[in-house]
């Protein structure tokens, strides 16, 4: 049995692999069920659509205005690019928008037409994309960028597209940092900000080349960054690095990105130091080298330059660094709270004493938002942290509050998309941002308390932003009757201080110049201070009652969030290993910013704007139309398929679709087995317009085939498999958890052939096997960039499954449950026991199916292990052996542990090496029903792993495992196998 079931999985595993780059890899937006919720597209918006030239747009209702904006800034793109980049799409590019986050981001991919899908909430002041005139502007050049780039095909590809769909797009495969460099070289070439003119950018440069450490391989070298680097700049890294590259390879040759996408558009995937010689005359190594030589050059002129006036002396505080933002001291100076992430750890909220040996006390999860502040009894923390609420597709910003004495947190506000709190000095009063309409506007609330809680009332909006502009990180004045913030207009990189007038609300402008002024902070006698990046670096600034500045700071990298505590100076200051939270010295008399400034950005891209193609953009008739599904579901991937063995050839084809709203998606094939002579066939139908997934799915499957050759009998045999079903599943997400309940039927049936004569002649059918099934499901797992397991939270699935065996059999029903719990033990070292049980009410012996089975390891490499279902539940060291009983427990602890943490490539080649790391294990499975010397089932053993990103894109794992049976009365037995594992987002 275990023989010809394997000999199926064989071949459906080369059948996957043949489509692997056709469905899965090269796209991470497969139709899959649940892509349309993880991606946060509600099924109940109201959906309308506009169609230009170039591009369809689909969005909900509410954001049309800003839709429009969009559509001309797209086909603004297209005529500026196209030629640039040597291609122009064949069909109107998808593009979806959707204003439900308050995180900035946007994604494309043209794998399957998919096209690009923006999020329009602007970024943070602190984030590295802030430096833009139009946020709307870049995210669109930058995110088309994307698309003509991997779009691009020629010779072999263009007929490809014929055969397989848009599948098979070669510059596809490029490495991230070449992608995202790319991009990040237009953004900055077709708009006047973009990071490759970033005071940020060039800052961290300065530190790391401060430190000696550009060019070292133990701080970053060229393999690394064709992978994940974990460590600051962690995600960065192929913008910021990604970028130099390109622009290095660009100015040794100009048009050299233009050839590399001209050619890496037929050419044979990841060869990407031919193709980068062929359009410089050097391969990426000597590119680098050239980049590092010139960069170390460059920042030590500038390092010079800054040193000449006195540097501010830095005293970090312990434990902060990576992208630690926002602090914010007691009245009485006594406690200090503020945020932290790092590679260890997610973004949390910490408090602690201000006094030497004091340890922080980590409160809770803290996600953006930089904004922390006090009550004047210093009883209440306010801050803002990035959740979901009631609404099930959103992720707002909201405030909360923690309560140090106490240690209880809640939330001040639901839904409202506000951020950064400022509390007055005498405690009644609280301002604060809050997004809507696709701007981030100013508010005002009053304070009061009831039962032990504070609460917000009489809030006020003070004025009216445009649509595309934000205000941040508002300050009250110490005597509470104006508010100061910095306003970033659209049209300029600019951002300008303002001061707001509460009692005549009148607005003025207090710092309005071509610089970036921003984090405005009072010290104790109210003298207001802020960061501006004036002299090329951000420092803090004094401002004047004459309405100048003065520079008080003066450091190589850059400050961000000053606070005070007296009269001492704290913030979020940048160094190679991130933003650490410090003490910074100033200088009272002042630093003439003229002796320590830099220029910025002079390697960059020249900007030539042109008006004429912006003015015809701006002249296009736009017509909105409700959304219509029906233009949207034609086949976006279709693939043929040969498959052959010394039994039968399999000849077929398949295809899969959806709509751009992700609410419908469908997936079929088609095949004829030679021996069998038989039609297979498998089709699923997804459909989430109403809220929950409805999953329709029938399949006739021709299986464990044996021709006359090979059997024994001298007539080949084969199986029918013939299953029909639909499941009805809605995934309530959390914050960081998610709960899915699921209601499942489906019928199934196995019918057995022989051959005689050529001819099928039918051997017998088991019964028609009806099933339904009610699962509950739920995760609330945590990990850190650096885990090799969730550090935290857990994973549990209870379920029960009805079996009809007819009218004559008696109704079985089986119950499953499964949980896993996650403690870090220190480190990255994590313990996870497992309790999992399944019972069935009584076992049928005609259909085991429907019993309690444990099944050991298969004899097979490819994810050899069992996973945890209705069917079966898996078990360890009792390799290639079924158990059924009416009832099963399974007891399980497991140690994982890093051994290296490797991150590291082999120079440009597309396989990067991730982490080694160990795992023991000690397991008992216990069937009380079944003879004594079955009923426990102990095991033991450990296991080698390693993560690989193979082809840059696929996520594997490598093991050597021994594992231990100790019943050997049960076929317990001693082995070591080797094994691969798959990541969830593969087929197989």
């Amino acid at each position: 049995m275990n023989e010809l079931r394997g000999f199926r999985i064989t071949r459906n595993f080369f059948l996957t692999i043949s489509l692997l780059t056709t469905i899965c890899v090269a796209s991470p937006l497969d139709a899959r069920a649940g892509a349309g919720d993880a991606l946060g597209l509600s099924p109940f918006w109201n959906w309308k659509e506009i169609k230009t030239e170039h591009f369809h747009l689909v969005f909900p209702a509410e954001i049309t205005a800003q839709a429009e904006t969009v559509a001309r800034l797209y086909e603004e793109a297209n005529s500026a690019m196209k030629a640039d980049m040597r291609w122009e799409p064949r069909t109107r590019v998808n593009v979806l928008l959707i204003d439900n986050t308050d995180a900035a981001n946007g994604l494309t991919t043209p794998i399957s037409r998919f096209g690009m899908l923006l999020y329009l909430t602007p970024p943070d002041p602190y984030f590295s994309t802030d430096y833009y005139e139009d946020w709307l502007k870049l995210l669109v050049f930058h995110e088309y960028t994307h698309f003509l780039n991997m779009d691009a095909t020629r010779g072999f590809y263009s007929a490809a597209r014929y055969i397989f769909g848009d599948v098979l797009l070669p510059n596809s495969t490029w490495p991230s940092w070449m992608l995202e460099g790319y991009a990040v070289y237009n953004e900055t070439k077709f708009t006047r900000g973009g990071r490759g003119r970033s005071p940020f950018w060039e800052g961290l440069l300065r530190t790391i080349v401060e430190e000696k450490a550009l060019g070292r391989p133990d701080y970053l070298s060229l393999d690394e960054i064709n992978g994940k680097r974990p460590r600051f700049p962690a995600g960065e890294v192929a913008y910021l690095f990604g970028y130099s590259l390109m622009n290095t390879a660009e100015r040794t040759k100009p048009g050299a990105l233009s050839d590399m996408t001209e050619r890496g558009s037929e050419r044979v995937p990841y060869f990407i130091n031919g193709n980068v010689e062929k359009a410089t005359g050097k391969d990426w190594y000597a590119l680098w080298d050239d980049w590092v030589a010139g960069t170390n050059l460059k920042m030590e002129s500038q390092l010079a330059k800054i040193r000449s006036q006195p540097i501010s002396k830095i005293e970090p505080f312990d434990g902060t660094h990576d992208d630690s933002y926002g602090m914010a001291f007691s009245p009485d100076g006594n406690f200090v709270a503020y945020s932290t992430v790092s590679e260890d750890e997610w973004q949390t909220l910490r408090f602690r004493a201000w006094k030497s040996g004091s340890e922080p006390t980590t409160i809770e999860d803290k996600f953006s938002g930089s904004g922390i502040s006090f009550t004047p009894d210093g009883q209440r923390v306010l801050y803002s942290s990035l959740h979901t609420p009631m609404a099930h597709y959103t992720f707002y910003s909201d405030l909360r509050v923690f309560e140090p004495r106490s240690g209880n947190t809640y939330w001040l506000t639901s839904g409202a998309r506000a951020r950064d709190p400022d509390v007055s000095r005498d405690g009644k009063w609280i301002v604060y941002t809050e997004a809507s309409g696709s701007a981030t506007n100013l508010a005002l609330s009053k304070i009061t308390e009831r039962r032990g809680r504070i609460q917000l009332e009489e809030r006020r909006k003070l004025f009216n932003v445009p649509t595309f502009e934000r205000v941040a990180n508002p300050k009250f004045t110490p005597n509470g009757k104006g508010i100061v913030f910095s306003w970033k207009k659209r049209g300029q990189v600019s951002d300008g201080l303002y001061y707001y007038n509460i009692e005549k609300n009148t607005l003025s402008v207090l710092m309005g110049d071509a610089y970036r002024n921003r984090f405005p902070t009072f010290d104790r006698r109210g003298t207001l201070y802020f960061v501006s990046d004036r002299s090329g670096v951000d420092n803090v600034y004094r401002y004047e009652k004459s309405g100048k500045a003065t520079l008080i700071t003066n450091t190589t990298g850059a400050i961000a969030l000053p606070t005070f505590r007296g009269d001492e100076l704290f913030g979020s200051v940048l160094k190679k290993e991130g933003f650490s939270l410090a003490k910074i010295e100033s200088f009272p008399n002042g630093i003439d910013p003229e002796r320590v400034r830099v220029a910025v950005g002079e390697d960059a891209p020249a900007f030539s704007p042109d008006e004429k193609e912006k003015t015809e953009a701006d002249a296009l008739p736009i017509e909105v139309k409700n959304y219509s599904i029906l233009p949207t579901l034609w086949p976006r991937q279709w693939a043929p398929f040969f498959l052959s063995d010394s039994n039968t050839t399999y000849l077929g084809a398949q295809v899969f679709g959806y709509d751009n709203t992700l609410r419908h998606q469908y997936f079929a094939l088609g095949a004829f087995d030679s021996t069998a002579k038989t039609t297979d066939y498998s089709v699923q139908y997804e459909n989430r317009s109403f809220g929950p997934t409805l999953a329709l799915y029938a399949s006739n499957l021709t299986k464990d085939v044996i021709s006359a050759k090979n059997s024994a009998g001298g007539r080949a045999f084969f199986t029918r498999d013939r299953e029909i079903g639909g499941t009805l599943s809605f995934p309530f997400q959390g914050t960081t958890d998610v709960f899915t309940p699921t209601l499942g039927y489906k019928i199934e049936q196995a019918a057995y052939y022989d051959m005689p004569g050529g001819s099928s002649r039918l051997l017998g059918r088991d019964r028609r096997i009806p099933q339904a099934d009610f699962t509950l499901s739920y995760s609330n797992a945590r990990s850190s960039r650096l885990s090799v397991a969730p550090e935290r939270g857990g994973e549990t699935i209870l379920g029960v499954r009805q079996y009809d065996l007819g009218a004559n059999a008696k109704e079985i029903y089986k119950g499953i449950f499964k949980h896993t719990q996650y403690f870090q033990l220190g480190g990255h070292t994590v313990l996870f026991p497992t309790i999992k049980a399944m019972k069935v009410n009584y076992r049928d012996f005609s259909y085991l199916e429907a019993s309690s089975l444990s099944r050991g390891r298969r004899n097979r490499m490819i994810n050899s292990l069992y996973s945890d279902q209705y069917d079966e539940f898996g078990i360890r060291g009792y390799p290639s052996v079924s158990f059924s009983s009416r009832e099963a427990v399974t007891l399980s602890t497991d140690l994982r542990f890093p051994i290296s943490q490797i991150f590291r490539g082999w120079g440009t080649n597309p396989f990067f090496l991730n982490q080694l790391y160990m795992q023991v294990f000690a397991e008992d499975t216990y069937r009380p029903n079944s003879i004594p010397k079955f009923q426990h089932l102990p095991s033991a053993g450990a296991g080698l792993r390693l993560n690989v990103d193979a082809l840059l894109y696929v996520p594997l794992t490598f093991g050597v495992d021994y594992q231990k049976g100790f019943n050997t009365n049960a076929f317990g037995e001693g082995e070591v196998f080797f094994s691969v594992t798959t990541s969830s987002v593969l087929p197989f």
